[in-house]
């Protein structure tokens, strides 16, 4: 599914996933057209914040859990397309987080933001593909993996050849692709999440120095590689 695809069709997967494993009894995910008795309540949750589905959902709120996956799915989808470059992957891993939340719903403290919470289990789904990825032992934390990743950027650089992308967009997203993935990441969480550097040391599981240091790496190869589109051609919005 791509990040524009339909809430309700994944709901709908992803209720027929949860039922297999035997999470539910019955769907607990909302239907895919609202009853017209149910449009005042559907109404209702959209003005709600993220923290407030969230305690919703953990006590049994299908409106709530539909109008959190229109609100997160998208972000969390984009998270792991920018990490690995492939909608497929992103699809499965999106997936696997929403069953993450689910299962762990009962232990999200409504007094806390919710997106660092989610962000952190995406995180972690995402460590575990990584370390699948560059087959490395199940301990391997992120600063190993961050290590392993640039190597292997490095190896692509000093092969690519000359860059032939038109126009700044496809110049910035061909800059933001050369950039190692344990950097692309934090520029995602940082320039398109919004979030700052300790939320993100939170979110991967890293020190905030080492985060901080990661990120200047970043913005300074973005730096360089769209000098030529002029003053502000490093701006990766």
């Amino acid at each position: 599914m791509a990040a524009s695809a339909s809430a309700s069709a994944f709901a709908s997967a992803l209720a027929l996933r949860l039922m297999a494993l035997g999470s539910l009894r019955t769907p607990t995910l909302p239907r895919t057209r609202p009853r017209v008795y149910d449009r005042e309540r559907v109404a209702g949750v959209s003005s709600q914040s993220d923290e407030a589905l969230m305690a919703g959902y953990a006590r049994g709120d299908r409106t709530a859990f539909d109008e959190l996956f229109r609100r997160l799915s998208g972000p969390v989808h984009g998270f792991f397309l920018r990490s690995f470059r492939d909608a497929a992957v992103a699809d499965d891993l999106l997936q696997v987080t929403f069953l993450k939340v689910h299962r762990a719903r009962a232990e999200y403290r409504p007094e806390l933001p919710l997106r660092p919470w989610l962000f952190t289990i995406a995180a972690r789904v995402r460590l575990d593909a990584l370390r699948k990825r560059y087959r490395l032992r199940e301990d391997a934390d992120e600063e190993r993996l961050a290590a392993a990743d640039e190597a292997q950027a490095l190896a692509r650089a000093q092969e690519s050849a000359a860059d032939d992308a038109s126009g700044r967009a496809a110049s910035v997203r061909e800059a933001l692709d050369q950039l190692p993935e344990s950097q692309r990441t934090v520029v995602h969480l940082h320039r398109y999440e919004g979030m700052t550097f300790p939320e993100i040391a939170r979110v991967l599981g890293s020190t905030e120095a080492a985060i901080k240091l990661r990120a200047f790496r970043a913005y300074e190869r973005l730096r360089v590689s769209l000098a030529h589109l002029g003053p502000g051609g490093d701006d990766v919005t």
